[in-house]
């Protein structure tokens, strides 16, 4: 049979008929479904309004997505493939400590080096941010942390000297 892998991430550049990607996956779902063929069209749930990953999730048949080790109205963890690491949106307090530590574990466990993407996130408390450091503290082998954030988190982060630590690199990004 035939296998077919899209990166979807080209539907995100301004192009003509971008209205009709919809449409498109319909029909193409309908096209494979008749023949010995299977294809992967791989969203970015960064990149993509909700309304557009629903819209695509219809269209095909089943749905895949990176292991979530927290999802709920305020904050979501969850493991982020390129580059391997962890994505973490909303807002991280001391509650979320749990799912933090089990991410991260399993980032040191399984990445070369640990990436750390806190781009959405909106809040960072003290108690998370120490898990974080003491994380790339224990870092062993050559491995580094780089945490990519917005200027609050790294704020945090700053303040806990986490700027100071050899194995963490830290990189503040402005979310327009």
């Amino acid at each position: 049979g035939l296998r077919i892998s899209a990166d979807m991430v080209w539907a995100l550049r301004p192009v003509d008929g971008l209205e009709q990607l919809l449409t498109f996956e319909v029909q193409f779902t309908e096209l494979l479904a008749t023949r010995r063929a299977m294809a992967v069209c791989q969203y970015d749930r960064e990149g993509f309004d909700a309304l557009s990953l629903a819209g695509a999730s219809a269209a095909h048949g089943r749905a895949v997505a990176a292991v979530t080790y927290h999802s709920d109205a305020v904050l979501r963890i969850c493991r982020q493939h390129i580059p391997p690491g962890v994505r973490i949106a909303g807002e991280l307090d001391y509650r979320g400590l749990d799912p933090l530590t089990r991410a991260l574990a399993e980032a040191v466990r399984l990445d070369n080096d640990v990436f750390l993407n806190l781009r959405h996130l909106r809040f960072l408390d003290v108690a998370a941010a120490g898990v974080m450091l003491q994380t790339a503290l224990a870092l062993a082998g050559g491995k580094t942390m780089t945490v990519v954030c917005q200027p609050a988190a790294g704020k945090v982060l700053r303040t806990l000297s986490g700027d100071q630590l050899p194995t963490l690199r830290l990189v503040i990004r402005d979310v327009g």
